[in-house]
């Protein structure tokens, strides 16, 4: 049976190791861990196999691996102690001191690879990410490359400890263990790691039997020849002195600031100018015997035209032009075919400049990657609040597309994902990026590298607070913004804090609601704060900036007594729970009035997309400008309204006056004879159904400015109309267009 079978989760998120360890067959469970079975899935229930053990002997199974000769704590597995292991460890490291201090070690480094990564870990998981930490230690001489390679989260770490505890002390410099030999040389001995080494007491927790304890005597030492994780404790956690240094740039000097001024702030122009250039390259390269001819105030117009979708959302685009539902704003500036063939054509990039897929340089965004990079410019420049959040958006989008992500979770399951870094508060989006597949980026894990990407553009040493989820949140991550003076608040995933020893759910559900437990530990330096809290789930965190204390109650239903109740909360969900929605703020407002456009081409909804979230950020910031300005809430304008007058402003944008030119014609002015200047489009009249024409009630002729007779087969002018069919019709001597037309 594969792996995949025996770790295969059933509806409830348990395994057959789950049932197994709850039933209490303990053969099944010897023969489950025996085969791969992992002990680390956790059901909905919040539970391990090994919290769902019926029987010690259970728990023993789980926790260790029989061995009659070392101490075992998962993969670490230990010498057993002897009274001369002091001399065992000082002859143990002088064997290392030569690998570690060779000034030529990144040719050892080369052996390493050739001969251990190529050939004995060649299937551990995500090898190729470890290759590439040997390449980069190679190339830079840098050694520090090795640890990062043992620290990523991949296999390596833990088959290099069961490779390392096989091997005697005796046989380390054997020609099968050399490779081995010089990894472990180099990461102990090199001068350059020294900074990084801690000599003290420390904490490592250990699972060992009894007859393990009879052979092991208190006073004496046990010899490890495997790396091992271990934490300087700290009694109790101390909220560092975290003021923020930064400050709000002032709101803008002119108090009345246009909401077409915001737009602009975060669209720019210059997005009008690549959209109107490259719709008309694109409209040349389809069909160069009809080019849409463009002009950047119809692809305002066009822009404008979106923007009034989302606001009345009628359930086709032809109900703007047709005379029953007929929106006066949008059909008097443009015609809907119009507006149809620049949607055909809408394009950001030159397709002829497209690179291969198989070119390492190719990016599945990149039809509208230079529109990104405009809007995510603009982001940037706007000066950062001191709480900051992190999380996952979605474009809806169920069309097909290789970068189609599936989120149960999200209101919008499918869809485009992208990264938002905004505001703990206000909502406001610094800074996005737009996801279109893992990178090959092997320096810290995929969810830890896009924070620190998102962070890039935060000002360091002036202790802004970040905000994140369980997705993101790692120890690598909090200890590399502590050490550019930027804290970090988040909830945590269990299988992230190893070697944790921490009260169960179990446990603390015996204790009720609110029950809490903390530990409390230093990484490279940086103090890290893990409370652990059981509210109707457990709720695992960790923080550079808040612990438990102190604590504070909040309200909760009871379903058991059918009333609301008061229980404890530590600080750090208090925290979490104020300054974590920034991103889902912004959703929800782009929610309310999307963009309502469909279309064909992948790449379109990521365009209408960014329309949207700049009219959003545009009114978030412009919220906070009245804030700043102490203005009344009554008089902030509504997110509906500063829609309408962006939408308003672009449509009714008009070309700048052409410069007067004298002398002979040029090219230009006979392309703008050709090209003449939009104007206002003539409403047509409406025509009255058939049961109106002809209903024979209160139709009444009245006078009015001359114009063609609506009579069909009638071509002569008149003045006379109906009142009630508003239709202009022949009423002479000669011609009585006006009973004809409402008698047959």
């Amino acid at each position: 049976m594969s792996i995949e079978a025996i770790n295969r989760i059933e509806p409830n998120r348990s395994t057959a190791l789950h049932v197994a360890a709850y039933r209490g067959y303990e053969e099944i469970v010897d023969l489950l861990l025996q085969n791969g079975a992992s002990n680390t899935i956790i059901n909905k229930y919040n539970l391990t196999p090994l919290d769902e053990a019926k029987t010690d002997r259970i728990k023993q199974l789980i926790r260790r691996r029989p061995n009659k000769t070392r101490f075992v704590s998962e993969s670490v597995e230990w010498i057993r102690s002897t009274n001369d292991a002091d001399f065992q460890a000082h002859e143990y490291l002088e064997k290392l001191e030569t690998y570690g201090k060779d000034p030529k070690f990144y040719q050892l480094i080369e052996y390493i690879k050739q001969n251990y990564l190529e050939k004995d870990l060649q299937d551990i998981d995500d090898i190729d990410i470890i290759k590439k930490f040997f390449d980069m230690a190679i190339k830079k001489k840098d050694p520090v490359y090795l640890l990062k390679a043992y620290t990523a989260e991949t296999g390596f770490y833990s088959a290099v400890n069961i490779d390392l505890a096989r091997i005697e002390p005796e046989n380390l410099i054997a020609t099968e263990n050399l490779s081995r030999a010089y990894y472990i040389g180099i990461i102990a001995r090199h001068p350059k790691l020294e900074p990084l080494s801690f000599t003290g007491v420390t904490y490592r927790g250990m699972m060992i039997s009894n007859e393990d304890i009879k052979q092991y005597k208190k006073g004496t030492r046990i010899l490890t020849k495997t790396f091992s994780s271990s934490s300087k404790e700290i009694e109790n956690f101390v909220t560092p002195a975290a003021a923020f240094a930064g400050m709000l740039s002032p709101p803008p000097m002119n108090e009345e600031l246009e909401p077409i001024d915001y737009f602009y702030s975060m669209f720019d122009r210059k997005s009008i100018t690549l959209l109107t250039d490259q719709s008309n390259l694109y409209s040349v390269q389809t069909n160069p015997n009809k080019p849409a001819r463009i002009s950047e105030v119809e692809m305002v117009h066009f822009i404008g035209v979106l923007i009034m979708t989302g606001i009345y959302c009628f359930p086709e685009q032809r109900f703007f032009w047709m005379n029953t539902s007929r929106v006066e704003s949008i059909s008097s500036v443009m015609s809907r075919d119009r507006f149809l063939e620049i949607k055909k054509y809408l394009h950001v990039v030159d397709n002829s400049k497209q690179l291969n897929r198989t070119d390492p340089n190719f990016d599945r965004a990149h039809k509208v990657r230079p529109l990104l990079n405009i809007v995510k410019e603009n982001f940037r420049e706007i000066e950062k609040e001191e709480k900051l959040s992190v999380d996952e958006q979605i474009i809806p989008f169920k069309g097909k597309s290789i970068m189609k992500q599936h989120m149960p979770s999200k209101p919008n399951r499918w869809g485009y994902k992208m990264f938002l870094l905004a505001g703990g508060e206000s909502g406001i989006c610094y800074d996005f990026i737009f996801y279109t597949g893992k990178s090959d980026k092997p320096e810290y894990g995929f969810c830890t590298n896009i924070v620190l990407d998102l962070r890039e553009t935060v000002p360091q040493a002036i202790n802004h607070k970040v905000y994140c989820d369980n997705y993101f949140t790692t120890i690598r991550l909090h200890v590399e913004l502590k050490k550019v003076g930027t804290y970090v608040v988040g909830t945590v995933r269990p299988n992230r804090l190893t070697d944790l020893i921490m009260k169960n759910g179990k446990e603390l559900s015996s204790k009720g609601r609110g029950a809490m437990d903390h530990r409390v530990a230093e990484v490279d330096g940086v103090a890290l704060c893990v409370p652990r809290w059981y509210d109707n789930n457990v709720v695992n965190c960790l923080s550079t900036l808040h612990g438990c204390e102190p604590v504070n109650s909040v309200e909760r239903w009871s379903s058991k007594q059918k009333k609301h109740i008061q229980i404890v909360r530590p600080h750090v969900v208090k925290a979490y729970n104020q300054h974590m929605g920034g991103v889902d703020l912004m959703d929800m407002l782009i929610s309310l009035h999307r963009i309502d456009c469909r279309s064909k081409k992948y790449y379109t909804k990521i365009i209408f997309h960014l329309i949207d979230l700049c009219i959003v950020n545009g009114w978030l910031l412009y919220r906070c400008h009245c804030f700043q300005l102490n203005i009344q809430k009554k008089n902030i304008m509504s997110l509906l309204a500063f829609r309408i007058k962006i939408a308003d402003a672009l449509l009714k944008s008009v070309p700048a006056t052409p410069p007067v030119k004298r002398g002979r014609p040029s090219l230009d002015s006979i392309s703008n004879e050709n090209n003449p200047m939009i104007t206002t489009r003539v409403v047509p009249s409406s025509v009255p159904t058939t049961s109106v024409r002809l209903d024979k009630f209160d139709h009444w002729s009245v006078h009015k400015s001359k114009g063609r007779c609506r009579n069909p087969g009638c071509s002569g002018y008149t003045r006379i109309s109906c009142s009630k069919c508003l239709q202009r019709l022949c009423l002479t001597d000669n011609s009585n267009c006006f009973i004809d037309y409402h008698h047959s």
